[in-house]
């Protein structure tokens, strides 16, 4: 068993143990906001951990950057997620009173999906070079390119 084969073994079984996690809170208490906004980050995270489980072992170039920018869709949602979990858990929801509050909380993710996703082909000036993909023994791994949006 190749180490690229168990690192998406791994990321399958977080893909797993997220998912359950995720259904058994909603399923607990579906009218609660929290467990809506659980179910939301393990959702992402779902997402983010496929994306790297078939990204990391993919046959050739382009069946990676497919499954990398998928996984850019957990990656690019998950902090705006959390950061709202996490205001809805500790019981400062007033801090969200506003619309244009919301609109801050999440352009971050806007902006990540807007770059690392699939739409930069309609946004070309934005990222050129999103992903510097490498084969190596452990898998497909980003190398840094030393631009704006990766530090």
């Amino acid at each position: 068993m190749g180490i690229p084969l168990i690192f998406s073994v791994v990321f399958s079984s977080i893909c797993i143990v997220s998912l359950y996690l995720g259904i058994y809170t909603l399923y607990t208490n579906p009218g609660s906001v929290t467990n809506r906004l659980f179910f939301a980050l393990t959702t992402t995270l779902f997402i983010w951990s496929f994306g790297f489980a078939m990204a990391i072992s993919a046959a050739d170039l382009p069946t990676c950057l497919f499954w990398r920018r998928f996984a850019a869709i957990g990656w690019g949602i998950f902090f705006s997620v959390l950061l709202h979990f996490i205001i809805s858990l500790t019981g400062r929801s007033r801090l969200l009173n506003r619309w244009w509050k919301y609109a801050l909380l999440y352009l971050p993710a806007g902006v990540c999906l807007s770059v690392f996703t699939y739409l930069p082909g309609y946004f070309p000036r934005l990222n050129p070079n999103q992903y510097n993909l490498v084969q190596t023994p452990m898998g497909w791994v980003n190398v840094s390119i030393k631009n704006p949006w990766d530090w």
